[in-house]
């Protein structure tokens, strides 16, 4: 029992800790095959299957692990290498941290269980209390541990180039020490079990102090980074300040080039209070040209071009588009989501609420979108003021292709289900009760690691129960 809860200990640890280094977003489906998968490791150490030698069963554990990681999320082979051998290792510091710990506070009552020069019975109540605290402790430590501000966000970063060397050396160096500590512990040399305990710990201090040194350097570089693309931005903005005031200038001197000589034409003739009007808002609508702002950029080239050409879509069919863009989206990429993969949902759902607007006879015709951070996640919404979604439509979303309009495929929400369960993110669709003066439904995918399908709706009673999505009613 004591090898099951130790070894457990330190696999869930281990899986913690790679988890929140790599910044990886964990649906809960994952979560759950991972304690399963720590569960059977550890049984299976408990079994002590005599045709694997002692020395190689934690070499094999991390080999499995890391199979097990590449298959549950794809992430590639060089960062789970790294950043899970690191993270075995530091699991193992901790383990023998939380060990020293509770040793030092159980010790005046050792005495009690145990008769010196004989063998420890680990069979005892007692021991199996003590090693269960042991276990509680050491899920304790990288959970505040990860609530520094400076460990919070990961360091993704370390587990790249020679990192991967960094870490087989740094993490075999633990296991051998680790692995001799049991050995010795079957020996009773004391002096041997305190010089491994004592190397171990060194190993733990020179995996802190290179993780401590790699984030300043990196935090130092990317400060350098950061100001770099401040002085380029800068320069963007008054190089697009400049050709924005050309275009400002050009489109007044054709708007009262045209004006002036059209009045003339009027001044000269019978003109009536119809030509006057009309004069009028030709003249305000070259006008109107000037104060429209651009589209906000999203910090990637290719997302900015797509919001641009849906823009002039909207624009053309005679549709308001808002575009609203939260906190780092190149960082959102790198982390969260592909590039490919939020520019193909993008501009699927974009579609998808152009096709709406056109579909239906609301005088309010708008979209508005939201990419970026919203509170404690990455998110991207689109709200519109077209047709609403059909109750089975919404029922039989994800299982296969729907649509409401005409002009749609179904294909798009198809490949945001796929996503969804990629990168372990939420959908959640909010239908408004019938106005002509706000958006009908919005529609968010966003990046909670919970991988639900949400229905906030003023009709909660039309939709069957399901297990597949949740309901909530709106008023």
């Amino acid at each position: 029992m004591v090898d099951v809860i130790s070894t457990l200990g330190v696999l869930l640890s281990g899986f913690y800790v790679f988890g929140k280094a790599v910044k990886y977003p964990a649906p809960f489906s994952h979560k759950i095959m991972s304690v399963l998968w720590c569960l059977l490791l550890a049984f299976l150490y408990a079994a002590n299957p005599l045709w694997i030698p002692i020395l190689i069963v934690r070499p094999i554990h991390c080999v499995l692990s890391i199979m097990f990681i590449m298959i549950l999320t794809k992430i590639k082979w060089d960062m789970v290498v790294s950043a899970y051998l690191v993270s075995f290792g530091i699991s193992y510091e901790l383990y023998l941290i939380a060990k020293l710990i509770i040793a030092l506070v159980t010790a005046p009552f050792a005495s009690s269980f145990h008769v010196p020069g004989t063998p420890i019975d680990y069979n005892q109540p007692f021991y199996i209390f003590c090693f269960s605290l042991v276990f509680a402790l050491q899920l304790l430590l990288p959970f505040l541990f990860f609530r520094v501000k400076r460990f919070k966000n990961g360091f993704p970063y370390l587990f790249k180039d020679v990192a991967v060397v960094i870490s087989l050396l740094t993490t075999g160096a633990v296991l051998v020490f680790v692995t001799g500590i049991q050995v010795l512990y079957e020996s009773d040399d004391v002096f041997a079990i305190n010089f491994f305990f004592i190397g171990v710990l060194t190993v733990g201090v020179g995996v802190v102090m290179w993780i401590r040194r790699r984030i300043t350097m990196m935090y130092k570089l990317r400060i350098a980074e950061r100001k770099i693309k401040q002085l380029e931005d800068a320069n963007a903005k008054l190089k697009h300040d400049n050709e924005r005031l050309g275009e400002i200038n050009d489109t007044l001197l054709v708007a009262n080039h045209k004006i002036i000589h059209r009045l003339t034409a009027l001044e000269s003739g019978n003109a009536n209070p119809e030509d006057v009007k009309r004069l009028s808002e030709e003249y305000h609508l070259e006008i109107d040209k000037l104060t429209k702002k651009p589209l906000p950029s999203a910090g990637i080239e290719s997302l900015d071009m797509l919001f641009s050409i849906f823009e002039k879509a909207f624009t053309k069919s005679k549709i308001d588009f808002y575009l609203e863009v939260n906190g780092d989206i190149p960082h959102m990429t790198e982390h969260i989501i592909p590039k490919g993969k939020l520019e193909t949902m993008v501009g699927d759902h974009l579609q998808d609420a152009l096709n709406a607007v056109n579909a239906g006879d609301n005088p309010y015709r708008s979209v508005r979108a939201a990419i970026g951070r919203v509170g404690d996640f990455c998110e991207f919404s689109v709200h519109d003021s077209g047709i609403p979604f059909e109750v089975d439509t919404l029922s039989r979303l994800g299982t296969e292709r729907v649509t409401t309009h005409k002009d749609g495929s179904g294909i798009g929400f198809m490949t945001t289900f796929e996503t969804m369960r990629e990168c372990g993110a939420s959908l959640i669709i909010s239908e408004n009760p019938p106005s002509e003066k706000t958006h009908s439904k919005s529609v968010t995918i966003r990046f909670d690691g919970k991988n639900q399908y949400i229905i906030e709706t003023h009709r909660p009673d039309d939709f069957p129960p399901s297990d597949r999505y949740i309901v909530r009613p709106v008023i």
